[in-house]
């Protein structure tokens, strides 16, 4: 099955790209200008549009039916996380220097609101209900909580120190919050927004963190390791440790079929592993791209190519 993923890469002078790479050949479809300094996409539920956060202060909407940016939007500055509500009717981003996160209409495709986080604020996740996002706060040690309906902070949690990016389970149960200056994943429980006694202990500098589609695993990235740790959500323990990721990784996403597992490095290589053997797969990968490569979040599509291709509409027909 094919997906496509869209990578943000930071070139010369700072200048960014979205590198898009087809699942099944594992070629490189197109290299779109973006801002500068991308840090992290979302893309919406229909697979119509990709939706960058820029370090220089900007979200580029992307036309994934053409490969071409479609608009810039500015946000605050040195924005970093970004995550797209279920409906897909808005866009938060999360501005590490401005302590908030703004809120897009993606109809309008313009900011309608600007909230007061925590300092820091970093990695950005929406529960799949769309009721609320958590936001990651790496300077002050702490998760905020927004309530979509009223668009307030309603709760703020106390989690490990540098939390920096947010998976949340599919059933909505539970938040996973890598640590990267004490490497540690916090749990938090969402029905309570309290977190579990003990953080699960992984590699030195967790920077990446993806769950499988059916909720059994957690990945991280440790980045000055070189390892990922694999956590089974039923135990909270690190049930293996994957060596070997050498380069700078820093970050990963999962397939939505949930078979493979794409690993980012600074160094711009993308490794390939099967999330059936937790290894590299003979013959596939590993991708070099033009440069190094990260991403705070998923950044595989979760439409299906040739469904994303026949279901297009035109971006004037979103706007209506």
């Amino acid at each position: 099955m094919s997906y496509r993923a869209y990578v943000p890469v930071i070139i010369h002078g700072g200048n960014g790209l979205i590198t898009v790479i087809d699942t099944l050949t594992n070629q490189i479809l197109a290299n779109i200008k973006v801002g500068k300094y991308p840090s992290s996409v979302t893309i919406a539920p229909t697979g119509h549009f990709v939706y960058v956060a820029n370090g220089d202060g900007t979200v580029s909407v992307i036309n994934t039916a053409t490969n071409t940016l479609y608009k810039t939007i500015p946000v605050g500055s040195n924005c970093n996380g970004i995550a797209i509500t279920p409906s897909g009717a808005f866009v938060y981003v999360t501005n590490y220097d401005d302590n908030n996160v703004s809120v897009i209409d993606t109809l309008t495709n313009k900011v309608i609101t600007t909230l007061a986080t925590g300092k820091g604020a970093t990695g950005v996740a929406v529960t799949p209900d769309g009721r609320y996002v958590y936001v990651a706060n790496t300077i002050s040690n702490t998760v905020s909580v927004i309530d979509t309906s009223s668009n307030t902070v309603t709760t703020t949690i106390q989690v490990g120190a540098g939390p920096y990016i947010i998976v949340i389970t599919p059933n909505g149960k539970y938040a996973y919050v890598a640590n990267m200056n004490d490497s540690t994943v916090s749990v938090i429980i969402i029905s309570s927004n309290t977190v579990t006694e003990s953080p699960i202990a992984v590699g030195s500098d967790p920077t990446g963190l993806a769950i499988t589609p059916n909720g059994q695993f957690v990945y991280t990235v440790n980045t000055v390791s070189g390892t990922s740790s694999v956590i089974d959500t039923s135990t909270n323990t690190v049930v293996e440790t994957i060596p070997g990721l050498k380069g700078g990784a820093n970050s990963l996403a999962v397939t939505p079929d949930g078979k493979l597992i794409y690993i980012l490095s600074y160094d711009g290589t993308v490794r390939i592993l099967s999330t059936a053997t937790n290894k590299p797969i003979v013959g596939v990968g590993p991708i070099h791209l033009e440069a190094g490569a990260s991403s705070i979040g998923q950044f595989i599509s979760p439409v299906h190519e040739e469904f994303n291709d026949w279901c297009l509409v035109s971006p004037e027909l979103s706007e209506l």
